[in-house]
């Protein structure tokens, strides 16, 4: 759900010019990926801290239990608010299916939400399928304590692809 109204909020900043914007001032958009880059990378860190301080123990489950669904919402929002690659491909891809003769706030809507309610059934199905493969493979090997390193791993490397890529 979270995806979703990021998405909305994403087609509400297209709408009121951020695509024009991005044309106008291309430094703009490098400035979007760089910061995306740097907060993959805190991510990646912070996870492999995680995964380092907690002994390669298991503590996934309850690191976040402690929170408010309002705080978990918040959460997900800055981390989707923040994907440049996402930022990016609002304000880059919507534009190019606008008629400029009708109203353009109301087209570039109407993409997002469609864009966003596709979005959101496929990592809907996605989840679903993951839960369910999740439950099938915890209780024969247990990779939950290696989940931190591992994505931190990962973030660190999409960080350096991100900052890295032309």
């Amino acid at each position: 759900m979270v995806y979703f109204l990021a998405g909305l909020l994403q087609s509400v900043l297209v709408a009121v010019g951020l695509a024009k914007l991005l044309q106008f001032v291309p430094v703009l958009a490098v400035m979007i990926k760089l910061v995306g880059a740097l907060y993959l990378l805190w991510l990646g860190i912070k996870l492999i801290k995680n995964w380092h301080n907690a002994g390669i123990s298991c503590t996934n489950v309850s690191k976040h239990a402690d929170k408010s669904m309002r705080q978990l919402f918040l959460l997900g929002m800055l981390n989707n608010l923040l994907n440049p690659k996402a930022l990016l491909f609002f304000a880059l891809f919507l534009p190019q299916f606008i008629n400029t003769q009708a109203p353009i706030l109301t087209q570039i809507m109407l993409l997002g939400v469609l864009l966003s309610m596709v979005t959101l059934m496929i990592n809907v199905m996605v989840s679903w399928m993951v839960s369910i493969a999740t439950s099938q493979f915890t209780a024969k090997i247990k990779p939950g304590r290696y989940v931190d390193g591992i994505l931190g791993i990962l973030f660190v490397g999409l960080a350096a692809r991100l900052a890295l890529s032309k």
